[in-house]
């Protein structure tokens, strides 16, 4: 993907780390007792390791033009426990928090920005729940606005990162949850 982009534009600007599973939809245990080690490591292996080699490839090149932004997507499941069963989930998109911070500080001094975004809610293909309309009122209800994402929501804040308005933004969380983790 990297040298694709530097092949194509013979540069790299912005990566934008945004693949994940639940687990949920895929079968995979997320229960801590009865998770087996093959779906832990496969569950980290997406949601934390695209993010992992995503950044690898990234931060050399960019560090050699002078910068670059990097974003990534957590989950405010990184912020909070939850009642649904993502223990698994919730441990990677924490340590997505924590490894933004650490690249942050490590890659600043070459102009290399790195942020994440933590959604809540969003209507997606990872969300087809929310249709139901007994889990949508309840999941209206948590938010302060009264409503589930839409992924525009989330492209807005992505677009001001990859942005060069945010020039002057590392290392920071952005919640993009509609209020539910301050309400």
């Amino acid at each position: 993907m990297v040298q694709a982009s530097l092949d194509r534009f013979g540069r790299l600007d912005f990566l934008y780390n945004n693949a994940t599973i639940d687990g949920l939809h895929q079968g995979v245990e997320n229960y801590v007792p009865d998770q087996t080690l093959e779906n832990w490591n496969y569950m980290l292996s997406i949601n934390l390791g695209g993010v992992f080699l995503g950044c690898k490839y990234a931060i050399p090149e960019m560090a050699k033009r002078g910068g670059g932004s990097i974003l990534s997507t957590a989950s405010i499941a990184a912020l909070r426990g939850s009642t649904f069963p993502v223990h698994t989930y919730t441990a990677a998109k924490g340590a997505i928090v924590a490894l933004t911070r650490a690249l942050a500080v490590a890659y600043g001094p070459e102009n290399v920005r790195v942020n994440v975004i933590l959604p809540g809610a969003i209507r997606t293909n990872m969300s087809d729940n929310y249709e139901h309309p007994d889990v949508r009122e309840f999941m209206e209800n948590q938010a302060p606005l009264r409503r589930i994402g839409e992924p525009e929501d989330v492209a807005f804040c992505a677009l001001y990162l990859a942005s060069d308005e945010s020039h002057f933004v590392t290392g920071q969380m952005f919640v993009v949850d509609g209020g539910v983790s301050v309400a």
